[in-house]
Parts: structure tokens; C-alpha cells; sequence
């Protein structure tokens, strides 16, 4: 068996061993173990002041282990199975030891060749004991020791081969420990090669490299994992929770445990232990970068729960308490969450503190739950409120508290003090439960993640956590003169930074549902080693088309909080990665303090299409205000010289103040900053506090910044701040399709004006005001209630200036949706108040100094009763032509549909009312197609209805004229000329109140003078000898006619100058529409009774007897009919049911007609059936009546080979 022969170094002794290379911990997988240093090949176990025992019966305390010690021969097969060492003795024999794992319990066994000097006869004995790292804790074999010592004997068993066999066997609880033992013969101690005890670790094996940090084997052994490229041995420390010093400590070999650069064991039994950490040996060369010190016990950068971290007094690590837990992470129920998946356009982001959120007594919560995660949870319905549907979280990984949160230290676990519980455990389910929470209501939750840099420092102050004392060359850029800091950037290109960083991301949105991550200074993420900026930073690209992280939102924020500067840079971004726009801030405060150009505010409300033309606006995360720097409410109201960087304007006075004046100005700016971020194409980030007049007192400093004071709520300022975030959300909701768009607007659909309505003057500083028109896509994406243009004037000049509404089209206002100077409540009104401002079209409107004014071009009142009416008629015109096509061919009353027809109320009316509610969701384009239909439905139901009257005044004539008596000629006289004084006596009432003196009414007299003149026709033409006519049906169709010329006449406009009864224009119009309906009602009824009475009409073709003018069935044959018809016998139907339900199919047209004035717009609401569509239409249906009426009389005469009956 080939051996590799290293010295051992045990405490203060030495000794020499041969290890083999064949040993096995189990039959799976070959593994070896030794404890070694990689420059002197010098094999160690490192325990804290131990050394081999000869006696320590004074010592304490004292562990006593109970092992099952005895003797027993095993084959050399047995031997070969588990680790095996190799070690030469003094006397140039052979010791060879296989440690192995058996039912629970370990089993060490030995076996001693070549001694010549020692004869059977004499015997030979194993003094063995157990030593931890700890020299005050012994393990002691109390059941074997010698008195007044602390080691135990053993003897060995000579087989037939002549070598000398022994084995002990220990609890597998008790394991890791190492085994230290000699030989002793006769008196004599064989030592090894170098006069030292032999020494062999049980429970431990070599380990796998991957996963780094802490897991489990599928073999149930605990793996620890660790890279350090530099490190010339590591030492994994152990901790047991009682004391602060290491209870074992394991140095790993660089030969058995160290694959590559990767540093690894594995331990059967570690329950035990509460923690670990790492020590690395190595020289601390500074040029290079390596900052190795054995002192140090490192926090394992993997660690998944670690315990907490206190810097002492001497801005040191106090070392046992940044290590790494052992406790496995609990196991979570994410049952039932969904991630929303929000589209990024559609975002509303609220950037928080989780501590100093919930941290004041004014939150209400107990105080576990203040400054936690479930403090959060709590607050879920106060983020909805404002109408935000994302929270981005400031940093939350472990931080040094002297340095904030965007110093952090370990990136694998969220900050313990966030935990309700205040601890690792706590944190991390406190984290998971409140993520779930804000899922369960629609929202999603983004992190601020730093990875530039760690809060570990540079040389001057470091503090030896993690990496720095890991591998320092390694995981930092040495070069003191890189301008993120000097040797505290993390080297993130570096392939094994970049893989910890990616596995971090991967394990917060794996095991925590993340929906994406801000990642804060990343200017630096994009720099080499030697400080240039790579075109292609491979970290940066990693993530960018990472299966996992490409799904999630990527955000990169070029400002660092080392300088408190903002980096702006060419971004790469692969069309994954949203940037926070810092260039947004700049320019809208700019604007407002009236310091910037026209055009910058012009690109920043657009999108900001310089920075993100070739990804779309929905990637610029716009801001007014950050965690670091002024808050809003301090934006306006400080800007002394210390603060030119913040671009503040303090509006007159310096800090607080009484005088309103100021005050009042402040509270436009506060409105102003608002509406401008909410009103930008991008997402909107609201900073924490913003919202209800969070200061700092005018400090910029991050830590100055206090707790969120949640009584600040329910002032009068924080209750109509409030109020106007939630308006501002919900007004972007609404105009999605201005607003929340991935791509940018097109050009035709902005139209710029500056002062005047002149062009903007985009290059002159000077100029301060600029209005803005969007005009809606007719792309169906935004509702048609909210499908308007907008109209939007800034203005922050000291001044006002004037704003020409464009003009409005038909059926449309301008609303004034916002005004920043008006008090509150008042200064924004939504689209349903009805004391919302309308403003006419042309008309100026008056912007004041630093106001801003919103108009929203929406449909008038008018437009929504239309809309509803058109709405209710195509459900009832739809209800009917259904019926009818149902109906059409049902000839007999056996047909099933016959019963369909008479019966079914019950059903009629629920799909009736069905049909009715589902037309109020069909797309408006719908409901115009059928406002076009109805006009020429109503055209022809009107067609119908003058065939119906003709119908029944010839009806009416001929029943009078069968009778062939005296008195019903005269009273057929008497009745026509009744009808034709009425006639002329009501034309001359329409000359008067329809041509007043003074007035050119030349249309409104030809319309009355043709009225005049085709009565006068109508009795020409009936008296003439050649037409068989009647006066009685031209004095009623001349009644009828003056009718509808004067329905005409009172439908014009009410300022019509020759509408004379303009005065009293609403009582017309109710008159005119309750004469119209009762016309309607009557044709519809008439119809219906003439189609069940007679075949004249409406009899279908089957029936029998056309033309008859008698009823299909006599009044006193009905019951017997149905008594003596027997089953199956044909039963012919009256009339037509198709005719029938067509008919109340046109009706209902003609009624949506009626009511909306023929759907034309008119400058009074309420009144009815009113504009000059609507007098068109009645003089025509009056002309129309003419026509048909003298067809009637004089067809026989032009047709004279034809029958007409």
C-alpha cells in the first residue's frame, strides 16, 4: 500500500506518520482525512493549549466518555474498510489504524507488524486517550484509566500472521474527537519516528467542495465548505454555546480537504455545536492584497443563519458573536403564493426602511413587532391606500449599525434586529411571512441590494468579519486608488465573487420569493480590477440572462453611498436592466426652482427618452427624493449654501417659518413635485415619509434620519397629501394609455405650447412655463369613460400665465382634474365629482406662479345618458330580433315555438334583463356601430308607421262609407272639416311662435308654408273625379303632418334666434318626447292589434283569405275551437310572429332616437329630443307622409294594369 509520509504536529509535540492513500470512510465514495500545513507538509491538530496527558487528575472540569473497549480480531479485509493512517514507529515497525462507522457506533482498529525486538511472549498494549480542542475538557476513558492517570490500556491479539491486532469502539455521540495513543511492551514505549504519540481524528471526513458553506450529504454527514486561493490552512472552529472559545478545532489538510481552491470537511455529529467560523493562516503581504490572521475567527460568507455581530470598543470584531449558526432554517408554508408579476410599467414603488418604518410608538404596534417585518405586515393597508403596488426595501442584509444598512457584511440572511424575535430565526421567517402577505394583496417586494463594497473597510479602519481575513486578494480590489474605497470593493467581476453574488440572488428569490433587487453603487459592477469600465461586465450580463434572475425586476442604481455621489454612466443593459433616474431628479428640481431649460422637463415628462430610448420608458425609475439627502418637505424649505448639491429652493425664507406667503408656496412645490412624478412616463418611486412632511431638520445625512411618525397622518397636511398620492395612482391606473406605456408616445400625439401658445422656446433658461396636450390613442387601451385628451400646464415663474384650452369636440368638456393652487379639498377632483370644474373650449384659463393645472378632454354628461340609452335599446332591440328570427316559419299553433311565443314570461324577463346589463360592457365602438343602425332603423319603423296610419284612415273611411247612411256621411264631413281648420289654425300658431318680427327665419316659413300647401294638395288630389278618394284621409294625414312639422320646428336649438319658444324649451321638449312616445305606443300597439285582427297586413303567406278584412277566427267560435279541435289538427297562426317582434325591433330604435334627440349634441342637458338632426328627421318623415299618401290616390291611375286592393 503506497503511503505519503508527513510529521504531525500535536500541541507542542511532533511525530511522524505514513498516511495511505487507499483509506475508505464508507464503501460509496473513497475519503481521506489528515490535518496538515501546505508549505512545510507538516500534518497538525490544533487544540487550544492541549497536549498529551500523563496524568491530570488535578485538572477540570473533567468529560468522561464510557467507550465499549476490547479486543477483537478482524481480517485485514475489515482493515482495509473506513479511513486508514499509516505510521512508522521509533523502531522501524508499522502502525496501521482504519477508523469506521457501524450501527451507531465508531470502531477504531489497530494493527502493529514488523517488531522484532518485542517477542509475543512479552505482550503489547495500547495507552490510548481522547483529547477536544479544548485543553480544560477531557474526554476521559474512566472505565479503562490507571488510577491517579487519565489515558486507558488496551492489549493486543497476535494473529497466525504475526501481526498484533486491538480495537476500540466509541459512541457515535461523542464524535469529533482525536484519538492519541503509544505502545508499550515489557515496560517499554513505542513511539513514532520522531519520539511523539501517535494521533488519529474520529467522525471526521474529507468532505465535498460543493455546495459552499453548510449542507448535508444525501450520507447524513454535515458539510462545511469554504474558498480561499490564498490561504495556507484553514481551521474550522467549532462552538458549543457555553464559552466564547472554540470547543473543536479542526485544521484541514490541503491535500485530503481542499479541492482546487475550495476548502472542505464533513462531520458525522454535530449536535453538539450552536456555530462556527473559520480561522485562515497565511502572510499578511501587502502589496498583494493578503491580509491572513490567525487570531481572527471568520464568518463563513455562506452561512445561511449566523448569530450576532458587535463591534467592540476597540473597532474590532468580537469574535463569538459573528459566526455562523449551525441551526438548520425552518421550514416555511408557501402554500397559496403567487408572485403578481406586475408589468414594470404598471409599477408604483414606495422605497422604505423596514426599521425606522414601524419603529416610533405612533405605529400602534407592540414592541416586538416595531422596526420588524411584522411590523410591515400590519401596514400592508396603509401602502394600498396610497396606491402603491410595490415596496422597495433599503438594504436588509446584516450591517454594522455605526454604519447603516448600506454597509453590509454577509448576504445570505436578512438583519436579526428585523426579526420579531430579534434573532437569525426570527428574521428569516418574520421576512417570509411578510413577503407572503404583501403577495396575498397585490403587491411585490423589491430589495436594495449592495454588493461594491462591505462595511469590513479598508486598512486604515477594518474590521476582520468575513472576506477580508478569508481572501483578501481574492474577493477585494487592492488598488487603494479604485474610487469606490480604498481596499473595501469587492472585486465583482472576479469569477468567484461573481458566483457569490449570483447564488445570493438566487437564494433570496428561491427561498424568500423576491420579485427583483435595486443594486445600489452599480457604477461599480461594471469596472475591472484596474477601475475601466467593461463593455460587457460579465456579472452584469450573468444576471441579465440568468433563468432565474431574468425573470425578476433588475434595477440598477448608479448612486454610491461611500461619496454620496451619482455616477452617470452608459449602462449596459441588454434590454433587462431598469436604472433609477437620477438625471429625472436633477431636472425636475431644476425646473420648479426655475433653473432649468424647457426641454429637460419636456424629456423628463416623456419618458426620458435620452437615457432609455432604445428600452422603452416603463425602464426609468423616476424620483424626487432618496433616502440619502433632503426629504421633501425639507426640499422646499432649506438651501443654504451647505446644500447646492441638493438643488433645493427654500421659497423665501430659510428653514421654519410663519409667514403663509411662504408657506403657501411650499405647500404648490410639495403638490407640484408630486404630480410631475406621477404624471412621467416611468415608474414612480415615492420615497418613506414624503407623503406626510417627513424632515430632517434640513440635514442631508443618512443618519439623521428619524423614525416615520405615523401621527404626522393625521394632520391637516399629511391627510391631503396623502389623499393626493392616492389620486395620482389611481389617475395613472385610469390613463394606463398615457401613462403606463412600455414604449414611448408618438410624436403626433404631444403637441407643445409655450407662453402665448407660441412654439417653446426649448433652449432659453427664461422661459418657465410650458403646457402639453396628450392626445389619446385610438387603440381601445384606456376605457371610453377615461379615453380623453389631457391637457397640462406648468408654470414656475413668479407670474401667471394664460392657457388656451384647445377646442373640444362634440359631446365633450374639459375637466379640471388638478390645480396645485387651489386649497384643499378641492385642488383635484376626480372624473365622477360632480362639482368638478368644466371649461369650455377656446376658452383661457389663468396658470398662476408655480402652479400646475391638469385637464382631462372627457365625454360630456350628455355623452354618458346617450350612452346609457343606447345602451338599454340594443338590449331590447337585440331581445326582439332574436324572437324573431326564432320565429320565423311558425305557421300552425302546434309548432313548440308557439308556446315560446305566448308563455315564458318569467324567462322572457331575466334574459331580457341579462341582455340589457351586458350591453353596458360592450366595447363604445359597439355602441356607435348601433347608434349608426338605429338611425336607419328608426327611418324605416318611421316608413311603417305612416303605412300603419294610412292603413287607418282608410279603414276608418271605408267602415263609415259601408254603413251607407246620411249621418255617417255627415259626421265623415263634419271630421274633415274639423281637421282642416285645426290644420291651418295651427300653422298660423307656428308662424308666430316660429318667425318672430326681426328675424331672417326664411327656413322656418318654407317648412310651414309646404305643411299648408300639401294639406291643401291632399284634398285636390282626393276630390278630383278621376281618384276615388276621400276628404276624411287627407284632413287627418294634413292634422298629422302639421304635427310633425311643428315636432320639427320646437326640436331646433333654443338659441336658435327663430325658435321662438326658446323660453320655455325644456317643457317643449318633455312634450314633444311624451307626444313622440305615446305615437310610438299607439303604432306599436295598432300593429299588434291590426296583426291579430286582420290578414290586410301582417297575415303570412299560409293564411287564408289575403286581402279578407275580417278575422281569421269569429268571436264566438274561439272556446269551441279549441274544444272541438282535436290533437294534431292544423291550427293556422293569425299573423306573422316575425313581423310581430320586428316591428318592437324597430320600436326600440326609434325610441333610443327619440330620447338622444337623434343623437346630436346640444348646449342644454337636460333637454330631450332637441337639434337639428331631430327637425331634419321630422320634416322629412312629414314630407314622406305626403308622398305615400298621394301614391295611395293617384297609383291606379299611373298603374292602371295593376290591382291594388
Amino acid at each position: 500500500m503506497a503511503t505519503l509520509r508527513f510529521p504531525i504536529s500535536f500541541g507542542a509535540c511532533s511525530q511522524n506518520c505514513d498516511i495511505s492513500k487507499s483509506g475508505m470512510m464508507v464503501p460509496s465514495a473513497p475519503k481521506k482525512i489528515l490535518f496538515a500545513s501546505r508549505r512545510s507538509q507538516q500534518v497538525g491538530v490544533w487544540c487550544r493549549s492541549c497536549r498529551p496527558i500523563a496524568s491530570s487528575a488535578s485538572r477540570s472540569p473533567i468529560r468522561r466518555l464510557h467507550p465499549s473497549v476490547g479486543v477483537k480480531i478482524g481480517s485485514k479485509e475489515e482493515l482495509q474498510k473506513g479511513f486508514s493512517y499509516t505510521f512508522r514507529t521509533d523502531s522501524n515497525g508499522i502502525v496501521k489504524v482504519v477508523v469506521r462507522s457501524e450501527y451507531g457506533k465508531y470502531v477504531v482498529r489497530f494493527e502493529v507488524t514488523f517488531l522484532p525486538q518485542f517477542g509475543t511472549e512479552e505482550g503489547l498494549v495500547l495507552n490510548w486517550t481522547m483529547f477536544t480542542s479544548d485543553s480544560s475538557l477531557l474526554l476521559v476513558p474512566c472505565s479503562q484509566a490507571s488510577e491517579g492517570t487519565v489515558t486507558a490500556k488496551v492489549p493486543f491479539v497476535q494473529n497466525s500472521s504475526g501481526s498484533f491486532l486491538a480495537e476500540l469502539v466509541f459512541d457515535a455521540s461523542k464524535v469529533p474527537f482525536y484519538l492519541s495513543f503509544l505502545l508499550n511492551s515489557a515496560g517499554s514505549e513505542i513511539r513514532s519516528h520522531r519520539k511523539t504519540n501517535f494521533c488519529v481524528p474520529v467522525g471526521l471526513g474529507s468532505g465535498q467542495p460543493m455546495p459552499l458553506g453548510v449542507s448535508v450529504s444525501d450520507d447524513g454527514l454535515t458539510n462545511f465548505s469554504l474558498f480561499s486561493k490564498n490561504a495556507e490552512g484553514v481551521i474550522l472552529c467549532l462552538y458549543d454555546g457555553i464559552k466564547d472559545e472554540p470547543a473543536l478545532e479542526i485544521e484541514l489538510d490541503p491535500y485530503i480537504n481542499c479541492t482546487g481552491d475550495i476548502w472542505h470537511v464533513s462531520l458525522e455529529n454535530v449536535e453538539e455545536y450552536v456555530s462556527y467560523g473559520y480561522r485562515c493562516k497565511g502572510p499578511i503581504l501587502w502589496r498583494k492584497g493578503d491580509r491572513f490572521h490567525m487570531k481572527h475567527v471568520l464568518l463563513d460568507p455562506y452561512a445561511k443563519v449566523i448569530g450576532n455581530f458587535f463591534p467592540d470598543h476597540g473597532g474590532k470584531v468580537s469574535l463569538s458573536r459573528c459566526l455562523a449558526s449551525l441551526a438548520k432554517e425552518s421550514a416555511f408554508d408557501w402554500s397559496g403564493d403567487t408572485s403578481p408579476c406586475l408589468p414594470m410599467e404598471k409599477l408604483v414603488v414606495y422605497r422604505l426602511n423596514v426599521g425606522l418604518c414601524t419603529k416610533d410608538k405612533s405605529s400602534g404596534l407592540s414592541e416586538n413587532a416595531a422596526g420588524t417585518f411584522s411590523g410591515l405586515i400590519e401596514k400592508i393597508e396603509y401602502f394600498k391606500t396610497l396606491g402603491v403596488n410595490a415596496v422597495l426595501l433599503e438594504p436588509i442584509f446584516p450591517f454594522d449599525e455605526k454604519k447603516g444598512p448600506y454597509f453590509p457584511f454577509h448576504f445570505f440572511s436578512p438583519m436579526m434586529s428585523y426579526g420579531h424575535g430579534r434573532d437569525s430565526a426570527s428574521g428569516t421567517n418574520s421576512m417570509k411571512e411578510m413577503i407572503k402577505s404583501m403577495h396575498a394583496r397585490g403587491m411585490e417586494v423589491l430589495l436594495e441590494v449592495v454588493f461594491s463594497h462591505t462595511s469590513e473597510g479598508g486598512d486604515a479602519a477594518s474590521q476582520m468579519i468575513s472576506f477580508r481575513g478569508i481572501d483578501n486578494s481574492s474577493y477585494y480590489i487592492v488598488d487603494g486608488d479604485v474610487r469606490s474605497g480604498a481596499n473595501n470593493a469587492l472585486n465583482c467581476n472576479n469569477p468567484i465573487v461573481q458566483r457569490l453574488i449570483l447564488d445570493s440572488l438566487h437564494h433570496w428569490v428561491v427561498e424568500y420569493h423576491v420579485d427583483g433587487f435595486c443594486f445600489v453603487n452599480s457604477s461599480s459592477l461594471v469596472r475591472s480590477s484596474n477601475g475601466n469600465n467593461l463593455s460587457r461586465p460579465p456579472l452584469l450580463e450573468a444576471i441579465a440572462f440568468d433563468p432565474i434572475l431574468s425573470k425578476t425586476k433588475i434595477i440598477a442604481d448608479c448612486w454610491s453611498p461611500i461619496d454620496m455621489s451619482s455616477m452617470e454612466i452608459q449602462f449596459p443593459h441588454w434590454k433587462k436592466w431598469a436604472e433609477m433616474n437620477s438625471r429625472f431628479s436633477v431636472d425636475v428640481r431644476n425646473f420648479l426652482r426655475g433653473e432649468a431649460l424647457l426641454s429637460d422637463l419636456a424629456t423628463r415628462i416623456c419618458g426620458s427618452g435620452d437615457l432609455f430610448s432604445s428600452r422603452g420608458p416603463a425602464y426609468s425609475f423616476n424620483y424626487i427624493t432618496k433616502n440619502f439627502g433632503l426629504p421633501l418637505v425639507d426640499l422646499v424649505s432649506f438651501s443654504s449654501i451647505d446644500l447646492a448639491s441638493e438643488l433645493s429652493w427654500n421659497c423665501g425664507e430659510e428653514g421654519p417659518t410663519g409667514n403663509s406667503s411662504v408657506l403657501q408656496t411650499r405647500l404648490k412645490q410639495i403638490r407640484n413635485f408630486l404630480f410631475i412624478l406621477f404624471v412621467s412616463l416611468g415608474v414612480p418611486v415615492l420615497n418613506m415619509g414624503d407623503e406626510c412632511g417627513y424632515s430632517n431638520g434640513g440635514s442631508p445625512s443618512y443618519n439623521d434620519r428619524r423614525p416615520f411618525d405615523w401621527n404626522s397622518l393625521r394632520t391637516g397636511f399629511g391627510l391631503q397629501i396623502t389623499q393626493f398620492v392616492a389620486y395620482l395612482s389611481s389617475l395613472r391606473n385610469r390613463r394606463g394609455d398615457i401613462f403606463q406605456r412600455k414604449d414611448f408616445l408618438k410624436v403626433e400625439n404631444i403637441c407643445w405650447n409655450g407662453s402665448n401658445q407660441t412654439e417653446p422656446n426649448w433652449g432659453d433658461s427664461s422661459c418657465k412655463f410650458l403646457s402639453v396636450m396628450f392626445k389619446a390613442d385610438a387603440d381601445g387601451r384606456a376605457s371610453k369613460l377615461h379615453r380623453g385628451d389631457l391637457f397640462i400646464g406648468f408654470n414656475a415663474s413668479d407670474h401667471p400665465e394664460v392657457a388656451l384650452l384647445p377646442e373640444q369636440s362634440e359631446g365633450t368638456v374639459w375637466l379640471r382634474l388638478v390645480d396645485t393652487a387651489l386649497p384643499f379639498p378641492g385642488f383635484f377632483a376626480s372624473y365622477s365629482d360632480p362639482n368638478v370644474h368644466q371649461v369650455a373650449g377656446l376658452s383661457a384659463y389663468e396658470i398662476k406662479s408655480h402652479r400646475i393645472n391638469t385637464f382631462a378632454h372627457t365625454p360630456s354628461k350628455e355623452w354618458f345618458q346617450t350612452n346609457a340609452v343606447l345602451c338599454v335599446s340594443l338590449g331590447n332591440f337585440l331581445f326582439f330580433a332574436i324572437f324573431a328570427l326564432m320565429m320565423i316559419g311558425v305557421k300552425d299553433q302546434n309548432d313548440k315555438r308557439d308556446a315560446w311565443h305566448h308563455g315564458g314570461w318569467m324567462a322572457k324577463i331575466v334574459f331580457w334583463a341579462v341582455l340589457v346589463a351586458l350591453m353596458f360592457f360592450l366595447p363604445n365602438v359597439v355602441i356607435t356601430i348601433y347608434e349608426t343602425m338605429s338611425k336607419f332603423g328608426s327611418g324605416l319603423f318611421l316608413l311603417v308607421q305612416v303605412i300603419l296610419l294610412l292603413d287607418f284612415v282608410h279603414t276608418w273611411n271605408d267602415a263609415w262609407v259601408e254603413k251607407d247612411e246620411q249621418k255617417w256621411y255627415i259626421a265623415l264631413l263634419v271630421i274633415s272639416v274639423v281637421c282642416y281648420l285645426a290644420t291651418y289654425a295651427f300653422s298660423g300658431l307656428l308662424f308666430m311662435w316660429f318667425n318672430p318680427s326681426g328675424h331672417d327665419c326664411g327656413l322656418n316659413v318654407f317648412f310651414i308654408v309646404m305643411t299648408m300647401i300639401l294639406a291643401f294638395a291632399f284634398a285636390v288630389v282626393a276630390l278630383h273625379p278621376q281618384v276615388n278618394g276621400s276628404l276624411l284621409p287627407a284632413s287627418v294625414i294634413s292634422v298629422y303632418c302639421a304635427y310633425l312639422s311643428y315636432s320639427g320646428l320646437s326640436s331646433e336649438p333654443p338659441d336658435y334666434e327663430c325658435n321662438g319658444l326658446h323660453l320655455h324649451s325644456k317643457q317643449v321638449s318633455i312634450g314633444t318626447l311624451v307626444l313622440g312616445m305615446l305615437t310610438t305606443v299607439l303604432s306599436v300597439v295598432y300593429s299588434a292589434v291590426r296583426a291579430g285582427s286582420s290578414t290586410t297586413f301582417l297575415s303570412p303567406p299560409s293564411s287564408p283569405r289575403i286581402g279578407s278584412k275580417k278575422p281569421l277566427l269569429k268571436a264566438g267560435d274561439t272556446e269551441s275551437g279549441k274544444e272541438e279541435s282535436k290533437e294534431g289538427e292544423p291550427r293556422p297562426v293569425s299573423y306573422s310572429y316575425t313581423f310581430f317582434h320586428l316591428i318592437f325591433a324597430l320600436a326600440s330604435m326609434y325610441s333610443a332616437m327619440l330620447l338622444t334627440g337623434w343623437t346630436s349634441s346640444t348646449s342644454g342637458s337636460e333637454l330631450i329630443d332637441v337639434g337639428w338632426t331631430t327637425v331634419w328627421v321630422r320634416i322629412c318623415t312629414e314630407w314622406a307622409t305626403g308622398a305615400l299618401y298621394i301614391w295611395t290616390l293617384i297609383a291606379p291611375l299611373v298603374l292602371p294594369d295593376r290591382e291594388f286592393s
